[in-house]
């Protein structure tokens, strides 16, 4: 694994109507309204993952609200500026599991964000997001955090059809992988990122697959990952 990227994280930080009540004390705030930056928070959901991708979409978005607020050129666009960030959890087909229905999905979504959004993906969706951007040299998104991405070479889980095997995208990828994930192994990671010399990675000593208590530390370094472009 190529250490320049190696970050060990330490920091402890179903519909559309229940995602707007989950981050509407996001945009709650005593400034002008002039002041507050809106973004949307693009999170795509595992395997069967749509009730848990919510969850976790909702607390990323007040992480990153967080850490925007202590770092506001990172997301907002005045400093001291309020930021509002409204999570976004499209359902994929849980009747079909082919790459070509989920990237569907995902390159649909991608096509309505904005430079100043942030994209989330988990799991079986943060491989096909990697295969997408990858194949389809999409340029045009904002950095994109992959949470327990999936390896599925014959070195991974061997099915040709979700492969990325490169080229490596033209975008910014941060893998994120705990060291106790008991769905995907941890030594995926490391697979992966020896086909992304260019991608940060960060590895969580615990939080399992679905990084329990590790979600700040994930929107802390996506904050520090915008403060940087």
């Amino acid at each position: 694994m190529n250490g320049r990227h190696m970050v060990t994280a330490t920091a402890d930080p179903q519909d559309a109507l229940a995602l707007r009540q989950e981050s509407a004390s996001l945009t709650a705030s005593p400034r002008a309204a002039s002041t507050v930056t809106h973004v949307k928070l693009l999170f795509l959901h595992g395997a069967d993952g749509y009730d848990e991708g919510v969850r976790m979409a909702a607390e990323l978005a007040r992480e990153l609200s967080a850490a925007a607020a202590g770092r506001s050129p990172a997301v907002g666009a005045v400093t001291g500026a309020t930021v509002g960030v409204e999570p976004v959890v499209p359902r994929f087909p849980a009747d079909d599991m082919s790459y070509g229905a989920w990237a569907a999905v995902a390159r649909a979504e991608l096509g309505r964000l904005g430079e100043r959004d942030a994209v989330f993906a988990h799991s079986f969706s943060a491989s096909t997001l990697l295969k997408l951007v990858s194949e389809e040299r999409i340029r045009a998104v904002p950095p994109i955090a992959l949470l327990a991405p999936p390896e599925w070479t014959p070195d991974g889980w061997n099915v040709a059809d979700y492969a990325f095997d490169g080229p490596e995208p033209l975008v910014s990828i941060t893998l994120h992988h705990c060291t106790d994930d008991e769905i995907v192994p941890f030594a995926h990671m490391a697979l992966l990122a020896a086909r992304l010399p260019r991608a940060r990675v960060v590895e969580h000593p615990a939080g399992g697959h679905s990084f329990d208590g590790r979600l700040g530390a994930v929107a802390a370094d996506y904050a520090s990952v915008l403060a940087s472009r």
